[in-house]
């Protein structure tokens, strides 16, 4: 266990945000990274529960990738307690050889998998960090069936005139 862990948050933290609409919000009193409004990507855990490891647990594909990820590297990966039997994965942060472009790399993939479509088709995450453009609204005459019909009671909007 690192005794401290602000030099990893920071760099999760700077990976996270960099991210399209990321944002961080505290999750049971540990910092969690979420697309705006929306859903959780990753989250930092520093000795949770006592447990002695600082790691960050992204979200994968599903329990096939998890496994695929935890065989081809035990000492890096393992399935973290309540959210592995989901597919989520934790990434051990508290060792001397962290590959920090691997763990941008799931970080980043972990967004592409919770991110809306909308900002997937605007590029994902190599576009760059802003809002999304504001449409203006369209000018243009609704049709036939978003009229209000024509009956000239006013209790009755809903019946046509009989011509």
């Amino acid at each position: 266990m690192s005794p401290d862990p602000t030099p990893q948050l920071e760099k999760i933290r700077a990976l996270a945000l960099a991210l399209p609409e990321a944002a961080e919000r505290l999750s049971h009193g540990s910092p969690g990274f979420h697309i705006a409004k929306g859903k959780f990507f990753a989250y930092f855990w520093h000795n949770h529960h006592g447990d002695g490891e600082t790691i960050v647990i992204v979200k994968t594909s599903g329990r096939d990738e998890q496994a695929m990820l935890i065989e081809m590297d035990p000492d890096c990966y393992y399935s973290p307690p309540y959210m592995g039997p989901s597919g989520w994965i934790a990434m051990r942060l508290d060792r001397d050889d962290v590959d920090w472009d691997r763990v941008g790399d799931r970080i980043a993939a972990s967004w592409e998998l919770v991110a809306p479509r909308r900002l997937l088709e605007a590029g994902g995450r190599c576009a760059t960090k802003r809002p999304p453009p504001r449409r203006p609204p369209q000018s243009r005459s609704p049709s036939p069936l978003q009229r209000p019909s024509r009956c000239r009671a006013r209790r009755c909007r809903s019946r046509p005139i009989a011509r």
